[in-house]
């Protein structure tokens, strides 16, 4: 029996905000390194050669071998091949610009709030939840100078998805001063209109994406829309692509030196202290410490008050904000070493009773931080509330669900950030009841899951694969009809050394795609 982990590094490790890390007094540059005419030079002439295409363009870095909007994982998907990547950018509350997606940090660190509200030196205290690939003094969201310095060094191909409105002209200054105009193909014109209208700015056309479903990981699909001289594709992962394109086989290039100093070391002065405790969420701003078991105990076990009104008063607003950010940071606090009955009881409340609200980002953050707690806490008797929660559409949404303003999408998608905290929890929870939902879930049908919430394929098949699975199991799996769960293992097959012999068998093109046997 075996348990297929995501890369090479089999244990994923949780950080806790402000938890003392090997990396916490480090931050990335925000001045960009001198660079020799010849250099620049020798970079022109290749990116010049990348341009002319075909151009494989990966979504938010390799994801499969570092976490996504990493310095790593940007590096990663040149090793593999790839010409370039799609980066999504945001100014910190003092202007400095760095990468990171989503619109809050609790999905990818573990902190709350908004990564706007926080100063550069709060943000490089933040930690991504899972550590592995190569390692950077710093782990915390990189500059955008970081990233033009990985840029410059590997003729690197950029595609801006400029995340917040108002930030066109400091991204311009700084492709200016790096000389790095070239190297992008791709503005959203929505948030950076006059990024988009500049003149130095010579865009690409995209033949079109293959990151949905996993169809990157289809020599099929990708064969069908290989991209010829002139024309740029967009994936997840690189390697189906590069074969395809007779590219030479993955080599690790070293990461450039500088991109991290110790914190405060551009300016001589000291960082200001940050713990991760801060935030401002819709006018409710306050600084929350770490808590004990004890407290974090007593804020959980609190009745919450009844559903939230559609529309409350500033006051109402105010006060349903306030619990729901103290019962998520409670449930954050939860320790691994806090395991007991009356602590596993009043998570599992939490996630009974999460929070209604109108607003998609506060709505069930408090019972996703309990869903996140209880896989932390190893509490496999809670399986059975995740799956039954996940599969159940509560008809109190009808009260403060807005998904008609974005188009056609169930209630139930109001719900969304909440479930999506359950996929990854049941493949922390390893039992037999997880593994036979999450079997069960990824061969039910499209409109069943959708009914649900945003369909989680790709998701369930990374925490199946985090199950015991017998070697029969993983090769049916790949032999899957489906390309999100067939692409989804074949990545981790491949990224796991201990079953790439599996993979011969099952899909010898895959195992030999990237040069090793």
């Amino acid at each position: 029996m075996r348990t297929i982990f995501k890369a090479a590094i089999p244990v994923c490790v949780l950080f806790i905000a402000g938890a003392a890390t090997a990396g916490g007094d480090w931050e990335f540059v925000r001045q960009l390194s001198k660079e020799a005419d010849a250099q620049r030079v020798e970079r022109h002439e290749k990116i010049a050669h990348r341009r002319a295409g075909p151009v494989v363009m990966v979504h938010r870095g390799a994801s499969a071998v570092a976490p996504e909007n990493t310095i790593e994982a940007y590096a990663a998907a040149m090793d593999l091949g790839a010409d370039g990547c799609e980066v999504d950018l945001r100014i910190t509350r003092d202007g400095v610009i760095v990468l990171f997606h989503d619109d809050m940090l609790d999905h990818l660190t573990e902190s709350l709030g908004d990564i706007g509200e926080l100063t550069f030196h709060e943000t490089q205290k933040l930690r991504h939840r899972l550590q592995y690939g190569r390692k950077l003094p710093s782990t915390a969201p990189p500059t955008f100078v970081a990233l033009l310095e990985l840029a410059r060094q590997r003729a690197m191909l950029l595609h801006l998805d400029v995340k917040m409105p108002g930030i066109d002209e400091a991204i311009a200054e700084l492709l200016d001063e790096a000389d790095a105009w070239d190297h992008i193909v791709a503005v959203n014109s929505e948030t950076a209109p006059k990024l988009a209208r500049n003149p130095k700015l010579q865009p690409l056309k995209y033949l079109g994406g293959l990151y949905e479903n996993r169809r990157d990981m289809d020599p099929e699909a990708v064969a069908a829309m290989l991209p010829v001289r002139g024309e740029m594709i967009i994936v997840d992962d690189p390697r189906v692509c590069a074969a395809a394109l007779h590219r030479t086989a993955s080599q690790t290039v070293s990461l450039p030196k500088g991109l991290c100093l110790p914190m405060g070391a551009e300016n001589g002065l000291p960082a200001p202290a940050y713990d991760g405790t801060n935030f401002n969420l819709f006018g409710y701003t306050r600084t929350l410490g770490r808590l004990g078991a004890g407290e974090a105990f007593v804020i959980l076990s609190r009745d919450f008050p009844d559903a939230a009104r559609p529309h409350p008063n500033p006051e109402e607003e105010r006060q349903r904000t306030e619990l729901i950010v103290q019962r998520a940071w409670a449930a954050q606090n939860v320790m691994p070493n806090w395991s007991s009955p009356r602590m596993a009881v009043a998570l599992r409340n939490v996630v009974r009773t999460r929070s209604l609200h109108s607003n998609w980002r506060l709505h069930g953050l408090d019972g996703a931080a309990a869903v996140r707690a209880l896989a932390r806490l190893k509490d496999i008797s809670a399986v059975p509330l995740l799956t039954s929660v996940l599969q159940s559409v509560d008809p109190e949404l009808v009260r403060v669900s807005n998904m008609s303003q974005y188009g056609d999408y169930p209630v139930a998608w109001h719900d969304a950030v909440f479930k999506m905290y359950i996929m990854p929890a049941l493949g922390d929870l390893k039992c037999p009841q997880s593994k036979g939902f999450l079997a069960e879930y990824i061969a039910r049908p499209e409109g069943e899951l959708r009914a649900w919430a945003p369909v989680q394929r790709e998701e369930a098949t990374k925490s199946l694969c985090r199950q015991q699975l017998s070697s029969s199991e993983l090769a049916d799996l790949v032999a899957s009809t489906n390309s999100s769960v067939r692409g989804t293992v074949i990545v981790q097959l491949l990224n796991d050394p201990m079953n790439r012999y599996l993979l011969k068998r099952t899909a010898p093109w895959a195992a030999t795609m990237d040069g090793k046997q």
